[in-house]
């Protein structure tokens, strides 16, 4: 043996010792390689098998198959895997030829069946794969040409009869036609009337008895015009809706209260019951209080001295609310009413009790009267407001809700 190389010959070493026994520190199979001098050296405490207490272990394999890494093995961390071992389905080079799955990739498209490739004998199809309009699930995912029907109505938008609509399960080849402005049947056509000539928001189809009239369609309000305004068919102007022989048309001014008509007697209400425009008129005193009327609107003037807040529900009660005067005229003309009937202070519908400092009237509006000289005072317990006379011709003041006790004006709210 050259001491330089460590080569040995193969007969075999003195005493009668096999050769590649004289060889310490390397391997059988590197020292049968021919070239001891490039082998790597067994670990300490390492020996050929055979010899007593040795393994045969090579250091180089990590993973004990017999291969090492460097020399086939792909993966010396995995003792399945390594050169010769079967290939199995599960997208890894068992074997390390450099094919992952090798054989089981019929097509080679980089997927085999067990990685979801739904046919492998065609390299176009395979998970990922583009969707093509053709019949074939391309992309192995939720059957074929799933991207050219995305409505799920089981027509394509592709091919010789596309759905005109993929967004609409109700609208394909062989649909049902209806009325609703659409081509149902994407057959390139529409039903005769589904159009909206007039913009209205209706088909003639579905109603319209004049497409080129926007004021005319079902559901609009029929006005006192000689036109059918709701198509319902008809007119309705001669229509008596509350049954008291006195049509809207022929000057019943509320044709949902059949005692509200021309020649209905006028009762203490607050309303115009005889439809002449004006309230309680002939009724000199309603509810307890003298009745004045101002461009058809009535007042009660009540003399009975109660707090704000009973004053309130009073007018409540007859159907009227506490008066609400707009303007100097309507405050003038209200204060001087109230002095020809008796005191000359009187509760009014304004207070500021949600807001204080923010006088409201009971109805939300804000005030649009004259307040006296430093009024509102409002030290913080005068809330309510009252028609008084520390001015020539009346003026606001506000004076405390519960304390004082005062006449009331009501006034009759508009007919809603």
């Amino acid at each position: 043996m050259d001491s330089g190389r460590g080569s040995v010959s193969r007969r075999g070493g003195a005493g009668g010792r096999p050769w590649w026994r004289g060889v310490a520190g390397f391997s059988l199979a590197c020292v049968l390689a021919g070239d001891a001098g490039g082998c790597a050296p067994i670990t300490a405490g390492g020996s050929e098998a055979g010899d007593g207490g040795e393994t045969s272990a090579d250091p180089a394999d990590l993973d004990g198959d017999g291969a090492r890494a460097g020399y086939g093995d792909c993966d010396d961390a995995d003792p399945t895997v390594h050169p010769g071992a079967p290939e199995r389905c599960n997208g890894i080079d068992d074997d390390c030829d450099g094919v992952v799955d090798g054989g089981l990739d019929q097509d080679a498209d980089g997927f085999s069946t067990c990685l979801g490739d739904c046919d492998d004998a065609d390299p176009q199809v395979h998970p990922g794969a583009p969707e093509r309009c053709n019949g074939v699930d391309d992309d192995c995912f939720h059957g074929p040409d799933d991207a050219f029907d995305r409505d799920g109505d089981g027509h394509l938008a592709c091919g010789g009869a596309p759905d005109c609509d993929d967004g609409d399960p109700e609208v394909h080849p062989g649909g049902t036609e209806v009325c609703d402005g659409r081509d149902g049947d994407c057959d390139g056509a529409t039903l005769p009337g589904e159009v909206d000539g007039d913009g209205d928001g209706v088909l003639a189809c579905a109603g319209d008895c004049d497409d080129a009239d926007a004021a005319r369609a079902p559901g609009r309000t029929e006005a006192c015009n000689g036109v059918d305004d709701d198509c319902d068919p008809g007119t309705d102007e001669a229509a008596d809706g509350d049954g008291d022989g006195t049509a809207a048309c022929d000057g019943d001014c509320d044709d949902g209260d059949a005692t509200v008509h021309h020649g209905a007697p006028e009762v203490c209400n607050g309303q115009d019951d005889d439809c002449d425009g004006e309230v309680e008129e002939g009724i000199p005193s309603c509810a307890g209080c003298a009745v004045v009327t101002r461009e058809g609107t009535a007042y009660l003037l009540c003399e009975e001295a109660t707090d704000w807040p009973t004053a309130r529900a009073a007018c409540e009660a007859a159907g009227y609310a506490l008066a609400t005067p707009r303007g100097d005229e309507e405050v003038a003309w209200l204060f001087a009413a109230g002095m020809a009937v008796g005191p000359g202070v009187w509760w009014i519908g304004f207070h500021d009790m949600d807001d204080e400092g923010a006088f409201v009237g009971v109805d939300g509006s804000p005030v649009d009267g004259p307040w006296g000289p430093d009024e509102p005072q409002d030290p913080g317990h005068e809330d309510c407001a009252s028609l008084i006379g520390i001015c020539p011709q009346g003026c606001l003041a506000d004076l405390d809700c519960d304390r004082m006790a005062l006449p009331r004006i009501c006034e009759a709210p508009p007919r809603g």
